[in-house]
């Protein structure tokens, strides 16, 4: 059976809440439908409910799940400015050293000590960039 329109209205004001992008919230689905999915629309009420659970979890439990959001957002961020030239593919360590010094140059800031709703504001911006070009410019 299909999620309700309740479990509809709180799963998408949890996702607002935790101002997750649109390709997280793809991840997510997927991870709580065991892969058949990757839109919310598609998910059964069993489904929608472990999601929803889940992410009431990170909103309700202190920072260790929230640390893991945030987390997975600096790497998006890394991933999108790689994907658009900005990076040659390297290992972990050399990744977050590069993100780093691109985002102190850029936006006065490490992204590893960026806030989920400063590096939300960034992937947003780097979203709109075309091509390696537009990252320098910006």
């Amino acid at each position: 059976m299909q999620r309700t329109l309740d479990q509809n209205t709180k799963l998408h004001a949890l996702i607002g809440q935790l101002r997750l992008d649109a390709d997280m919230k793809a991840d997510l689905v997927s991870q709580f439908s065991a892969g058949r999915c990757t839109s919310s629309r598609d998910l059964t009420v069993m489904e929608c409910a472990g999601l929803i659970s889940y992410l009431e979890g990170i909103i309700s439990s202190p920072e260790k799940q929230k640390e893991s959001v945030r987390k997975k957002m600096v790497w998006r961020l890394y991933f999108m400015l790689r994907d658009r030239g900005y990076f040659p593919h390297q290992d972990a360590m050399e990744a977050m050293e590069s993100l780093d010094r691109m985002t102190t140059k850029v936006w006065h800031k490490s992204a590893t000590t960026m806030t989920s709703k400063e590096l939300s504001t960034y992937i947003g911006i780097v979203r709109n960039w075309k091509y390696k070009k537009a990252c320098q410019e910006y």
